[in-house]
């Protein structure tokens, strides 16, 4: 958009020289995305998004930014303007990547909306504990440690199942716990001089 500053001239009077200047206003700038989400469909994360409230205008496309750590994964970079999801099956599982959307209209570029996707399994379920052992053994209780799956989200919650063993044979009642930890001590229904096994499994917290 143009606004001119101008005189014009007068019968009998020299042309004033006139001056302009160029302004882009918020007229012509479309407005960020609405309600971006990510949402974990068939065992990997979708984009999905609204149309701007105030397009100002044709959408030309949707452009899409990530980490340049997976350029080479053949993620879109740019949707039309009729799309409004964008599926993220080859993003590497269990990992928080970040992604923005921008709307594209016929001159100017929204400011971008944010949000973090991280793929899951099909099962929703993170990777096995790693490097789970017995730390203490005392007569009423046992500790153990573990560390976090090699592929996991931020925020895991671990389900603890231990019960009476004779070899790989499971006798008895199966008992559970949870923690948040990367440890744990049992105490209930512990006795000496007996046999246990003890299984530990990650669980994405929703």
């Amino acid at each position: 958009m143009q606004f001119v500053q101008a005189a014009a001239a007068q019968a009998g009077q020299a042309a004033v020289k006139t001056s302009g200047i160029n302004s882009i206003t918020t007229v012509s700038v479309p407005g960020a995305v609405e309600g971006l989400a990510c949402l974990q469909k068939d065992g990997y994360p979708i984009l999905t998004w609204h149309e701007p409230k105030r397009p100002n205008g044709p959408i030309s496309s949707y452009l899409i930014k990530y980490d340049s750590s997976l350029s080479k994964l053949g993620i879109k970079r740019t949707v039309d303007g009729n799309t409004l999801s964008l599926p993220l099956s080859q993003l590497p599982k269990y990992k928080e990547f970040k992604f923005s959307v921008a709307v594209q209209g016929p001159k100017y570029t929204s400011p971008p909306s944010e949000i973090k996707c991280i793929a899951e399994s099909s099962s929703g379920a993170p990777g096995p504990v790693a490097a789970l052992y017995v730390a203490e053994r005392h007569i009423a209780s046992v500790h153990i440690v573990w560390r976090t799956p090699l592929e996991a989200s931020s925020a895991i919650t671990y389900e603890i199942r231990y019960g009476v063993s004779q070899g790989d044979v499971r006798i008895g009642i199966e008992h559970v716990m949870t923690t948040k930890d990367l440890s744990a001590t049992i105490s209930e229904n512990i006795s000496p001089s007996t046999e246990y096994f003890i299984t530990v499994s990650g669980k994405n917290a929703h």
